[in-house]
């Protein structure tokens, strides 16, 4: 059967006539992840202008845009920023190989017999399939040539402060805020029950520890979430992701010390990506005995009510944020490896995942946890401890060069335990991508 959609105002720019004859129902269970191609999938399209592009999904038997970008790369592989003191851009700004097309899988529909766009010069389908067998869904990007129809939909933006300093991502599941010299986020708050976001649940990320000298005779704390900064020196603000660029230094007593390397920032309408950087200057063996390493979330109080758990920890609700270690949290098993973990129910649903690169295989990933409010942990803004995270085992062994390791937070909606796989499966098991011109 056909289904027609004749005279559509879309965004204010074009009056489109589409005809879908229905192929394929949408199956895809997976809803977490963001599809990313690059352009070399899309042949025809190649050398071509991006504003002429338009990306749709089946949708109750009608062809409907949804929210989607093209991030521009450089012939050097890094991306093009439009926005900051060092904004990048790429020599051809036509459609290249390396280009990146990028829309969310929850967006994409049934698939489509036949597809009838007036005034497109060229129409790709895109079939998004779980290599688990999770179904499958489809998207079909378009070139027009004339003004392109585009969903109005925005679902992640980015702002400076410049009262506070402080960078504020606003998107569906989140809001976040970072200080414009720092390399880790002190803010984070979730919806609210009605509009709006609720308060900050975060006092601070700490990557602490300690390291140990001449046969570990002698001992030194150090924070490095307080050595290391961050300037921000450019970004993007997409309808789909934000990218935002820093450049890395150390500061110690008021003196900058460059670093050499940058990171970009990934956020996401549901999650966000946090790269670091290290670089050692020499092997850690060469210069310490030892090294006790810890990467925690320190809650707010306005995370009371939380519930902890992971891989080797069932949830219970005895194991949640109130600034007491009860008999369930001093017996929670922590030492194991494990890259990741959740807090449900109290404020929403909030999932943390850890990736280490290869070369640090030989360090573990243990449990950190330690919820109580009698015991400080300065420099923090909030006295007490709700610090949840992982204990890094046999850092010691870490070799000179730069390595970059990987945090993702993970706030899924409507989520309960046993579903981890909504946001394990992004990298576990990645979206299949086929591409096919029509």
């Amino acid at each position: 059967m056909l289904k027609r959609a004749r005279g559509i105002m879309i965004s204010g720019l074009l009056l489109v006539s589409a005809v879908a004859a229905l192929g394929g129902k949408r199956d895809l269970a997976r809803s977490e992840d963001p599809v990313v191609i690059a352009g070399e999938q899309f042949p025809d399209l190649l050398d071509k202008d991006i504003s002429r592009f338009a990306l749709f999904a089946v949708k109750d038997g009608k062809l409907v845009p949804i929210p989607f970008q093209v991030d521009e790369k450089t012939p050097a592989g890094d991306y093009a920023f439009d926005q900051g003191d060092k904004k990048i851009s790429d020599p051809d700004p036509l459609f290249d190989a390396n280009d990146e097309l990028v829309f969310m899988a929850f967006d994409a529909g049934d698939q489509a017999d036949k597809v009838e766009l007036p005034g497109a010069s060229a129409v790709y389908e895109i079939t998004i399939s779980d290599p688990l067998g999770r179904g499958r869904a489809w998207a079909y990007l378009a070139r027009f040539e004339q003004a392109a129809p585009r969903s109005a939909a925005d679902y992640v933006k980015v702002e400076f402060d410049k009262s506070t300093r402080h960078f504020i991502t606003t998107a569906q599941n989140y809001l976040t805020k970072s200080m414009a010299d720092a390399i880790i986020y002190d803010y984070l708050a979730l919806p609210a029950a009605g509009d709006g976001f609720g308060p900050d649940l975060v006092d601070q990320l700490k990557i602490r520890g300690t390291i140990s000298v001449f046969f570990g005779t002698m001992r030194f704390p150090f924070n490095f979430d307080e050595l290391v900064k961050s300037r921000v020196t450019s970004w993007k603000d997409g309808p789909v992701r934000v990218l935002r660029r820093g450049e890395g230094f150390l500061e110690i007593a008021e003196v900058k010390i460059k670093g050499s390397g940058s990171a970009v920032l990934f956020f996401y309408p549901n999650f966000f990506i946090y790269p670091m950087t290290i670089d050692m200057p020499l092997d850690l063996k060469a210069a310490l005995t030892d090294i006790d390493l810890r990467g925690v979330t320190d809650f707010s109080k306005n995370a009371y009510g939380w519930q902890y758990y992971d891989g080797q920890n069932p949830l219970n609700p005895q194991v949640v944020l109130d600034g007491k270690m009860s008999e369930a949290e001093n017996n929670l098993k922590i030492h194991f490896d494990h890259d990741w973990l959740c807090h449900v129910n109290g404020p929403g649903n909030y999932c943390h995942r850890i990736v280490f690169p290869p070369a640090w295989s030989f360090s573990g990933k243990e449990v950190f946890y330690l919820d109580d409010a009698s015991k400080n942990d300065p420099p923090e803004s909030e006295p007490g401890q709700s610090a949840i995270g992982y204990h890094f085992t046999n850092f010691i062994n870490v070799k000179k060069g730069p390595q970059t390791y990987y945090m993702h937070y993970y706030f899924p909606k409507n989520f309960k335990p046993g579903e981890e796989w909504r946001f394990l499966d992004i990298l576990d098991h990645p979206l299949k991508i086929e591409t096919q011109k029509l």
